[in-house]
């Protein structure tokens, strides 16, 4: 397309000119002459029609094509206007790697019929020591650092998009002669601060006349039964001798489960705001807004579970070293052995140290 364009400056000639009586010196005439030059460049524009289509499912099993259930795919394209040259800003096609991210850790944790949450910290083996160091926590930690990968790629594939029509659109690179608005929300401005993580590393011991930690009154059955009326994806069942445990009541844990549900679903509706809609031609709308939301959320989730499971490893570390008065180290045990064998022998039969040479 070859576009007519007037330029806005103007070049101006001025020229003077007297003229003299040969009579009559006195006699003068001055005239004075303006030339204006108008210069119109023709500009050639080329546009770009990009597309984009994307898949996200879940299947069962090695076989992606075997059992698939898509959760999303959207097809769309772009017009991108460049003066620059005959070249075009994109390579004409790209395929990705799929990105994958196994769930087998978290459906094992999950009751099919009444996808009520059960996972729990088998203390009776032998490789169990602390709350964080054991195979349950240390499978917990593993699915949540691949759901993060998966998250962070995600994300990024998407901003990378964003950011790459956002170059090359005619307001950032060449700018259009006609100055064309491009509408583009960036995906960079999408942060998930505004949603509600319900996981958080603590205790509190109800009492009933209210001395030491604060009293909690026990759940009644209307408070559990609104706390499960609410629309989530999973909920936690009643634990076994709750009254005892110094973790939170299974309502007041699902009541945070709502409150997630709550902020997650104000947040997209917040998007739907700023972002075209699904059925939008645009590259970036709406349903890419909301995975990028997503991503960022799984990632708040794994950084607060890892922190936490971390928060009180320490919390028993420190109160450990605060009850022995300081943190044993390797010669303390050779100490304690030397101490120990002054108890059980007399001083004639302590003993004695010795080295020879082999």
């Amino acid at each position: 397309e070859e576009v007519g364009v007037e330029s806005k400056h103007e070049f101006v000639t001025e020229t003077e000119k007297t003229e003299t009586n040969a009579e009559d010196d006195k006699n003068e005439k001055t005239m004075k002459t303006t030339t204006r030059h108008k210069v119109i460049t023709n500009v050639t524009e080329y546009h770009w029609k990009v597309c984009m289509n994307y898949s996200l499912f879940a299947f069962a099993g090695n076989d992606p094509d075997d059992s698939k259930t898509i959760l999303q795919s959207r097809e769309a394209s772009h017009v991108i206007v460049t003066t620059g040259g005959k070249t075009s800003p994109f390579p004409s096609k790209t395929a990705h790697d799929p990105i994958d991210v196994p769930l087998t850790w978290l459906l094992q944790n999950i009751a099919e019929d009444s996808f009520a949450c059960s996972f729990t910290i088998n203390r009776s083996t032998e490789s169990c020591h602390t709350p964080r160091r054991n195979e349950d926590i240390s499978a917990a930690i593993v699915f949540f650092n691949e759901l993060e990968n998966w998250s962070s790629q995600v994300k990024q594939y998407f901003l990378s998009i964003s950011h790459e029509i956002a170059n090359t659109s005619p307001e950032r690179s060449n700018p259009s002669p006609f100055g064309r608005p491009v509408s583009l929300v960036g995906l960079s401005s999408i942060n998930a601060d505004g949603i509600f993580v319900p996981i958080l590393p603590l205790f509190e011991r109800p009492t009933k006349d209210g001395v030491g930690d604060v009293a909690v009154p026990k759940p009644t059955k209307t408070d559990v039964s609104a706390s499960k009326s609410e629309d989530r994806l999973i909920s936690l069942d009643e634990r076994k001798e709750e009254e005892t445990s110094l973790l939170l009541p299974t309502a007041d844990v699902n009541l945070f489960l709502n409150e997630q549900c709550r902020s997650l679903g104000q947040a997209l509706v917040d998007l739907a705001v700023s972002f075209p809609a699904n059925n939008d031609q645009s590259l970036v709308s709406v349903a890419e807004a909301s995975l990028v939301l997503l991503a960022q959320h799984i990632i708040s989730i794994k950084d607060h579970f890892c922190d936490g499971v971390d928060y009180i490893e320490e919390m028993l570390r420190s109160q450990l070293v605060s009850a022995i008065g300081k943190e044993v180290q390797s010669e303390d045990f050779s100490e304690f052995i030397l101490f120990d064998n002054r108890k059980l022998f007399k001083t004639d039969f302590v003993p004695k140290p010795f080295c020879h040479a082999i």
